[in-house]
């Protein structure tokens, strides 16, 4: 929370944007999640379990875990070459 001329204001965490992200469940939503996880390199891992677990979308959260481990990874690859 931030306050801005006194009036309070909750900025949501990056754990919980991708959360609601993987909740919300577009393709648009799921991207956008994806992108949170490649760009926010201090996520907090144990805090966005939960969070998906508590929303019930563990099952998202494991898979798009996959997927960004499998993109950076590749990344990582080719700017080794």
């Amino acid at each position: 929370m931030v306050h801005l001329r006194d009036t309070p204001i909750y900025i949501a965490s990056p754990e919980d944007t991708l959360a609601n992200k993987l909740l919300f469940g577009s393709e648009q939503d799921i991207k956008d999640a994806e992108g949170i996880w490649v760009r926010q390199r201090n996520l907090d891992i144990k805090y966005l379990e939960g969070r998906c677990r508590t929303l019930g979308v563990w099952e998202e959260f494991v898979e798009m875990k996959k997927r960004v481990a499998k993109y950076l990874k590749e990344t990582e690859e080719k700017g080794k070459t």
